[in-house]
């Protein structure tokens, strides 16, 4: 369960929603460059690169660089990662899914819940599965 919000807490969220609307809306959605800091090994972790940088996740999270408005997702794939509500969850293919489908569910203390939600619509089940074997792919090289 959830904990209620302040108000101040929630003027805040609102503040950092509009910031990263912003940013997408000028760095566009789709941004080619990943900065190729991580790579993708296989034919179904490269297409998940491709789902990566089309539906622009470039514009908040990084591979390998500095956090962006989002976490650097390069070497997360299987360590531990600690939700606002203080619970420990482990950043593997669960997690990953019901943070695109259900970004508010489980949030990170660190990153404003500024996150989209990647319906069906939007992601199809077989790009999501191409985007969690990238990701899988990706965490199994260190951080820079």
């Amino acid at each position: 369960m959830r904990s209620l919000r302040s108000a101040g807490q929630t003027r805040w969220m609102s503040v950092a929603v509009m910031a990263a609307s912003a940013v997408i809306a000028v760095t566009g959605c789709g941004d080619e460059s990943t900065g190729r800091s991580a790579a993708a090994t296989s034919n179904n972790g490269r297409e998940g690169q491709k789902v990566f940088e089309r539906n622009g996740c470039t514009s908040c999270h990084s591979l390998g660089e500095e956090a962006k408005l989002g976490p650097n997702l390069n070497g997360l794939w299987g360590t531990s990662v600690k939700l606002d509500t203080g619970e420990t969850v482990t950043f593997d293919e669960d997690y990953v899914r019901e943070s695109l489908r259900e970004p508010d569910t489980k949030s990170r203390p660190d990153y404003p819940g500024v996150m989209p939600t990647f319906s069906e619509g939007r992601i199809s089940e077989k790009e999501l599965s191409y985007l969690v074997k990238f990701l899988e792919e990706i965490g199994d090289q260190p951080s820079k």
